[in-house]
Order: structure tokens, then C-alpha cells, then sequence
């Protein structure tokens, strides 16, 4: 799996954000991420593709289960590719432009 690092920007972004609120919940963040980067990664195809997005790319989703949070990735040949790591509240396709780093 490859995660672009504007993404793993967002996740520690977001991590941090949760531990300010309460000691040792962006880690219990980052572990669910990780869980979430696992199961992607076994089971590429298994999300839902991201209703939203029209274009070329195969772009998927998958929601967080404590947290309102999307990992949004692509499969470049046989790997993901982790887009974005997107608050559900944020503009649905601000991580299109990011796909263009792909080709």
C-alpha cells in the first residue's frame, strides 16, 4: 500500500486534533487507520467505490467505524493507493486534483 503524504498529513492532522480533546484518542484514531489500511489492502475491491466521483481512476472508500472520517484510495496496477484520509463534513471531491500525481 502506498499512502500519498498529503494524506498522512490529514491522518496525524486529525490525530492530533482528537488528542487535544482527550488524552490517547489519536491514538486509538491512528489505530483504527491502520486497521482500516489493512483491510484495504487484503481486500482492494471490497469497498464501495466512491459514489461521487465520475472520472477515470477506480476511486473507493472506506468509513472509519468510531470516527467520521473516509479513506479514500485508488488501485494503481495491483497496489492502493491511499488519496486522502477525509473528515465526512469536508467538500466531498477536494482531493480530486491529487489523482493527477498518479499518471
Amino acid at each position: 500500500m502506498r499512502v500519498l503524504q498529503i494524506a498522512e498529513w490529514e491522518a496525524i492532522d486529525a490525530a492530533f486534533w482528537y488528542d487535544n480533546r482527550e488524552s490517547g484518542y489519536g491514538a486509538d484514531f491512528l489505530h483504527e487507520l491502520e486497521e482500516a489500511y489493512a483491510r484495504i489492502s487484503k481486500h482492494m475491491r471490497s469497498n464501495s467505490k466512491y459514489e461521487l466521483y465520475d472520472g477515470p481512476y477506480e476511486v473507493r472508500r472506506r468509513i472509519l467505524k468510531r470516527f467520521p472520517y473516509l479513506v479514500i484510495y485508488t488501485i494503481d496496477n495491483v497496489l492502493p493507493v491511499v488519496i486522502a484520509v477525509a473528515h465526512t463534513s469536508r467538500e466531498p471531491l477536494y482531493w480530486v486534483d491529487r489523482l493527477k500525481s498518479l499518471s
